[in-house]
């Protein structure tokens, strides 16, 4: 049979495995070449496009959802373009052979592929990002949730602020011109996960080192004053002890007379496991409150060490050993230094030191294990501006058990 001449076309090969077997293009109903189309699902809508470029030869650019796929060169005998269309072969589904819309563009070209401002990278605090595009009165659309944009995407107008670990991804449209190619720009946001961000005084670490990182490698700020150096970070932003040997640390850049720690649950039978220490100097453990040994799922009381000796109990109430606390140890006075016990931001008593009181300089922490690793762990270290901590926020409807919320009261 003898076709009247139909011009260039482009369409995808035959299905297997639910995946189209790759694109092609005809001239005049006859193969011509074909185009790396890459893996394109049949199961899902796409946009199929041709664009003709040049004379002799002419280019033929494949397009798939408005991405170029390659090119198709036709050096014999070329024809000349001078209109678009469409066409159709039928294998007895109707279904299989529908087509949902045809277009034309003026110039036959992809809009510009969007640019972002930063580009991509790993930053330490939040970034403004701007979107932009060369392509004269473009539109441009955005996810930020790892799907791929269409135009029935969030519009961009106005710069995006991106606070936490994401990526963006953008395709402009304009009159006249193709979807363009998909843009995306990840952002890595490292958040401090340690130092004193308000100066000396006001110190923090969540001990987001990787797993088994001895304390001072993973920051040299930490200083051993006694025991020995034995407390690692756990790859999960908190730390552990090893074995049943006993530690305590301090952070060489406070200058703070308080010290808090978030603790971990707990089942442990020792004493002397999970310590807020204010130091005095190097190599002296100074003065530091615990929770001693877990009864019936409850801290049975809570004291005081000096340079782990025991000075003194608070009356510390009933404390789950089954959940997170803070414990936190505040030191005022020089003869005598009276040390204050709260916990979870409520104050519970105080020990009083008369008998050569040490001079308190700084802040740290402690760890006693028992051979089990999760009943000596630390979530989070802190220390304070010279003064009490914060009480503790008080919420209304209560909390609900399914849905909780951690709050950090703002230093």
């Amino acid at each position: 049979m003898q076709y009247p001449p139909s011009g260039y076309c482009i369409g995808f090969s035959a299905v297997s495995s639910g995946n189209y077997a790759a694109c092609y293009v005809m001239k005049n109903f006859k193969y011509l070449g074909t185009g790396s189309c890459g893996t394109v699902s049949a199961t899902a809508a796409h946009t199929l496009g041709l664009v003709a470029s040049g004379t002799s030869p002419v280019t033929l650019s494949i397009y798939v959802d408005g991405v170029a796929r390659g090119t198709v060169t036709d050096s014999s005998s070329p024809y000349t373009v001078a209109r678009s269309g469409f066409g159709l072969q039928g294998e007895g589904t109707p279904a299989d052979s529908a087509v949902n819309e045809w277009q034309d563009y003026l110039g036959g070209l992809p809009a510009a592929t969007p640019a972002f401002s930063p580009t991509s990278g790993v930053y330490t605090s939040a970034q403004t990002v701007t979107i932009s595009d060369t392509t004269s009165g473009a539109v441009i659309y955005y996810t930020t949730n790892g799907t791929a944009p269409t135009t029935g995407s969030t519009v961009y107008s106005a710069p995006i602020t991106v606070s936490a670990s994401e990526t963006i991804e953008a395709i402009a449209t304009a009159s006249g011109y193709l979807q363009s190619a998909v843009g995306s720009a990840a952002y890595i946001i490292n958040n401090a996960v340690n130092g004193c961000p308000s100066g000396s005084g006001s110190c923090f670490d969540v001990f987001a080192g990787a797993s088994g990182t001895p304390l001072p490698t993973y920051n040299s700020k930490w200083v051993l004053a006694g025991g020995t150096n034995s407390i690692y970070t756990t790859g999960v932003d908190s730390a552990q002890i090893s074995g049943s040997t006993s530690a305590v640390y301090y952070y060489s850049a406070s200058t703070s007379n308080t010290a808090q720690i978030t603790l971990a649950p707990s089942s442990t039978t020792i004493g002397y496991e999970k310590l807020a220490c204010v130091r005095v100097s190097s190599g002296i453990p100074g003065y530091c409150v615990g929770f001693s040994a877990v009864s019936n799922g409850y801290y049975t009381a809570c004291y005081v060490m000096k340079n782990f000796r025991y000075l003194g109990g608070g009356s510390c109430g009933t404390v789950s050993a089954t959940a997170t606390h803070t414990l936190g140890l505040v030191a005022s006075g020089t003869s005598p230094v009276t040390l204050s016990i709260y916990v979870d931001g409520v104050a519970r008593g105080t020990v009083t030191d008369s008998s050569s009181p040490y001079t308190v300089a700084g802040s740290g922490f402690g760890l006693q294990g028992d051979g089990i690793p999760a009943d000596s762990t630390v979530n989070e270290w802190q220390d304070y501006s010279g003064s009490s901590p914060a009480p503790s926020l008080t919420f209304s409807p209560k909390t609900n058990v399914n849905n909780p919320v951690r709050v950090r009261p703002i230093q």
